[in-house]
């Protein structure tokens, strides 16, 4: 053996491309320049660089097993659903022909996968050049036979398809050569396959976001545990990770696909798991940690729909922290709960404290969602939509050239997009499952930053006080109430009442024997001073009719004033003339929403990867 290892040299290098032929790969291994490395040097350095491998092989598998696994439950779940949409596979993948060609295409996937798994090797390239088998490995006087067998027996089953032992003969020296620079390193074909696994996924997931809409939702359920049962409890291990987890990883377009107000009910379960073991310090610490990890999102974000994802579960988390409560002095909380959910409330700590923090970042989350993410795209739309909306231009440019219809079409579209945007918000709260009390105060306030707006501009604007054009407002306006009623919003209506009030204004006889009229309920939404101004600017429709005189407009003042006193309304608003506009008051706390999710049934989603960080008790 000494004077084999004198006159040959072994070198270890890496899985050559099929293309290369044998008189090429023998051109190549014998141009390499032998190192200075002694042959035992290299021998202990190729097993630990074998055991390196073979471990980060094994961790591959692994992570790759794991992959496979949560790919097959979404597949599953995606084949097998048919919720309350009614949808089979084949509706579910119409129109979304890539993400069902991506789907078969990981289907495929898993099955060389599968292939791999056996030995060390797999089969993912389907044609490999195996190692030589007539060539038998180096051995060193020095090294000892358990030592060769772990060597080589480690190269013989786990890497064997991926690393090759080349006998070059030399006459001169017995050294072994590494590998040159200029050698491309190949992936073993399990990190070929996990890296596409997971790339594949990614863009499917992409796109089945992308190509549903907010209505078009399929909710994933999770699968039936069987006897597996909890009591809502949730112990955390990782407070930090878990904070970051249920803030940060919790993306709206994953959470719209989940149980909605999830992040409510898994907080509720956390602390009343410190309750239940009378840990104070452990339930204000996971408070504290999720409470600095929100507050700095909401502070930053200008998200549609990250804001409105956490005002719904802020809201939720808010209620429930007073449905399960220990307190008894506000009955209607605990009214409409079962028996199981009585035994379910607070029962060593006062959690008030609590929902006083929660209601800030309501307050919080309410005002960036308005102002941050609403108010700059829905503003610009308001005076378009309803002032200079013109639902009768259909028929007056059915005649005109294309090119004079562009600005008439643009103005007959603003009220859509109006009425778009209000249907886009009201959509987006009810995925992220608002309740009543949230959608009414969105859409609410939108609907008197619409009022306050509109009305600013007609009582400074000639144009927009006359006869024909309060007949079209009051057609825009009723549009925008008739989409406030088939969402359910009746009472959204009479923050739109001034505005209709004023074009009622605008059609009415103007004399002294209509000031009864004028003065009276048809006004009874308007200030005194608004009143007024609008029929200062008042702009007569034809030659037929006069202007309004001074006298009229001072004897309608009184009569508005003295309507004013007698109504008991306060001094300040003889003289209010301008409206609030974009005004935000605080978001109201005061009503109280019902939960009836049974927290029993709750579940941990494999996708936020929580498992190593909580569980379900």
């Amino acid at each position: 053996m000494a004077s084999a290892a004198s006159s040959d040299y072994y070198c270890m290098t890496f899985d050559e491309p099929e293309e290369m032929d044998d008189v090429t790969l023998s051109s190549s291994a014998t141009s390499k320049r032998p190192s200075d490395v002694s042959l035992d040097e290299a021998v202990r350095g190729a097993h630990k660089q074998t055991q390196l491998l073979a471990q980060q092989n094994m961790d591959l598998n692994d992570k790759l097993t794991r992959q496979s696994e949560e790919l097959a439950e979404a597949r599953a779940q995606l084949r097998g659903y048919s919720g309350p949409l009614g949808l089979g596979e084949q509706e579910l993948c119409r129109g979304l022909s890539p993400a069902k060609s991506m789907l078969s295409s990981i289907t495929t996937m898993d099955s060389d996968v599968v292939d791999g798994f056996g030995g060390g090797g797999g089969d993912f390239r389907r044609s490999r050049r195996s190692r030589p088998t007539n060539i038998d490995p180096p051995i060193s006087s020095s090294a000892s036979s358990s030592g060769q067998s772990s060597v080589y027996h480690s190269l013989n089953t786990s890497l064997a398809s991926q690393w090759h032992w080349s006998h070059v003969s030399t006459p001169t020296t017995g050294k072994v050569s590494t590998p040159s620079s200029n050698r491309q390193f190949v992936y073993p074909p399990n990190v070929n396959t996990f890296y596409s696994l997971r790339d594949a996924v990614g863009t499917l997931l992409s796109q089945l976001a992308q190509n549903t809409s907010d209505e078009e939702i399929i909710r994933l359920e999770a699968f039936d545990k069987g006897s597996v049962t909890h009591s809502g409890f949730l112990e955390v291990y990782n407070v930090p990770e878990f904070a970051r987890i249920i803030v940060c990883e919790l993306k709206p377009s994953l959470a719209r696909l989940l149980t909605k107000n999830l992040p409510a009910y898994l907080l509720l379960a956390a602390f009343r798991n410190h309750d239940e073991k009378r840990d104070e310090t452990a339930l204000t610490g996971l408070f504290s940690s999720v409470h600095l990890v929100l507050k700095d999102t909401i502070s930053r974000s200008h998200d549609l729909d990250l804001l409105s994802l956490w005002l719904v579960n802020l809201w939720r988390l808010f209620n429930l922290l007073r449905q399960y409560s220990g307190e008894d002095k506000q009955p209607e909380w605990h009214v409409a709960n079962t028996e199981t959910q009585n035994s379910y409330r607070f029962k060593a700590y006062d959690v008030a404290p609590i929902r006083d923090q929660l209601k800030l970042r309501i307050e919080e989350c309410y005002s960036s969602l308005m102002k941050k993410a609403i108010e700059h795209v829905f503003s610009p739309k308001i005076v378009p939509g309803i002032l200079q909306h013109e639902s009768s231009s259909d028929l007056m440019t059915a005649g005109q050239d294309k090119r004079d219809r562009g600005g008439v079409d643009s103005q007959r579209k603003s009220l859509d997009d109006l009425l778009q945007f209000m249907d886009l918000v009201h959509t987006k709260l009810k995925t992220y499952g608002g309740d009543d009390v949230v959608v009414k105060q969105v859409i609410g306030q939108m609907a008197n930053w619409m009022c306050a707006l509109a009305l600013n501009h007609m009582m400074f604007r000639r144009e927009l006080c006359n006869f024909e054009k309060a007949i079209q407002i009051k057609h825009n306006v009723t549009e925008i109430q008739n989409w406030l009623n088939g969402k359910g919003l009746p009472d959204c209506r009479e923050n739109l009442e001034p505005l209709v009030q004023a074009c009622h204004l605008l059609q009415s006889r103007k004399d002294a024997s209509n000031m009864d009229t004028l003065c009276g309920e048809m006004t009874s939404r308007l200030k005194p001073r608004q009143v007024v101004a609008i029929l200062q600017h008042y702009d007569p429709s034809d030659e037929m009719e006069d202007g309004l005189s001074p006298e009229f407009l001072i004897q309608i003042q009184k009569k508005l004033n003295e309507r004013a006193i007698a109504n008991g309304d306060p001094i300040e608003d003889k003289d209010t003339l301008i409206m609030m506009g974009t005004y935000l008051p605080p978001f109201n706390t005061h009503p109280f929403s019902y939960s009836d999710f049974p927290l029993e049934t709750l579940s941990l989603p494999s996708c936020l990867h929580m498992q190593s960080v909580c569980r379900l008790v």
